[in-house]
């Protein structure tokens, strides 16, 4: 892999992204990760720690070591195993013994379009009886969207996060996609 003396995104979370183009970075992300997908790969770790940035600012999706295939000879496999990072994970990982992976992913980039937009994390594990912020999202608790991180996204913002970060997975934003031989056209 190239050299990225960009650094890391959370590091530039960390200092403040919103000063740069966070919906560029997000973009780029999107791209990045419907090119996986094309080619039947689920990452299963998307964090801001593993998007690399260029000195042009370009990112790039490392650390590919809990990615799996899920495509193979045309046909589309369930993935199993609780993979990932507790705050970037899935519910469907925690609950289901197997799951779909792109689902996964974009519920990946819900959390880190949250941390882009805001520079704030939703949540720190998404199992509801170990963290309470969660669980008032999953209950859509009535003032969730006072709360921070809520409270500082627009509402256009808010609709995308929404969309992306869907509990159930066949819900979940996802552009063209065949789930369990069916096809789907999301929104």
């Amino acid at each position: 892999m190239e050299y990225c003396p960009g650094g890391d995104v959370r590091t530039a979370i960390d200092k403040n992204l919103r000063t740069e183009d966070p919906l560029g970075y997000f973009h780029q992300l999107m791209v990045g990760v419907e090119h996986l997908h094309e080619r039947g790969v689920a990452h299963r770790d998307l964090k801001p720690t593993n998007l690399l940035r260029t000195e042009d600012r370009v990112i790039k999706i490392a650390d590919f070591g809990l990615a799996e295939v899920f495509v193979v000879g045309g046909e589309e496999f369930r993935l199993e195993g609780i993979v990932g990072t507790p705050a970037y994970m899935a519910p469907e990982i925690i609950r289901a013994p197997t799951y779909l992976g792109p689902p996964v992913d974009l519920w990946s980039c819900g959390v880190i379009l949250v941390n882009l937009l805001t520079c704030r994390m939703p949540w720190r594990r998404t199992v509801e009886k170990d963290d309470d912020l969660f669980r008032m999202w999953v209950e859509k608790y009535p003032k969730t969207e006072d709360l921070p991180p809520w409270r500082d996204l627009d509402e256009s913002s808010r609709a995308l996060v929404d969309h992306l970060r869907e509990p159930d997975a066949f819900g979940r934003l996802s552009g063209r996609r065949k789930f369990r031989g069916q096809e789907r056209k999301e929104d």
